[in-house]
């Protein structure tokens, strides 16, 4: 009699255990994405500010002057394409920048325009590695 009654309790309290878990889990993750929405909320605010529009529109103007000052510099030029230190689409954008002078433009162009979506991205990516954190529910728990 004793023994069954323990072992009923013990059932019980494992329930309630895996009820806990399973609650804080939920809550966290919970948690994670309601953050996640704020931040991308935030961001998206951020983006559509005038002030986020004029450091991009500065920061484009910097680049443009960057990369023309190497464009008319050939011994600089060659330096840079040959080093290992640009990545493989700036020094593609510096080859063809020698024959296309829109090339630098239209690149920052589509930086510009694409930066939005990779920071959403980021965030989201961001997102999934905190949720990944969590630790699963023990296999007992698992029905």
């Amino acid at each position: 009699l004793v023994l069954g009654i323990s072992t009923k309790i013990l059932a019980l309290t494992s329930a309630d255990e895996c009820r806990n878990l399973k609650s804080q889990r939920e809550e966290a993750i919970a948690k994670i994405n309601s953050q996640a929405e704020i931040a991308i909320e935030q961001l998206n605010q951020t983006i559509e500010s005038d002030e986020f529009k004029e450091r991009i529109e500065q920061r484009k103007q910097q680049l443009r002057e960057q990369i023309n000052a190497l464009l008319e510099d050939e011994t600089r030029l060659n330096e840079a394409i040959e080093s290992n230190e640009l990545p493989s689409q700036v020094k593609a954008l510096l080859e063809e920048a020698q024959n296309n002078p829109n090339a630098v433009s239209e690149f920052l162009e589509q930086q510009a325009e694409a930066l939005p979506t990779m920071l959403i991205a980021r965030l989201r990516q961001r997102q999934a590695e905190l949720i990944e954190q969590i630790p699963l529910l023990p296999d007992e728990c698992s029905s």
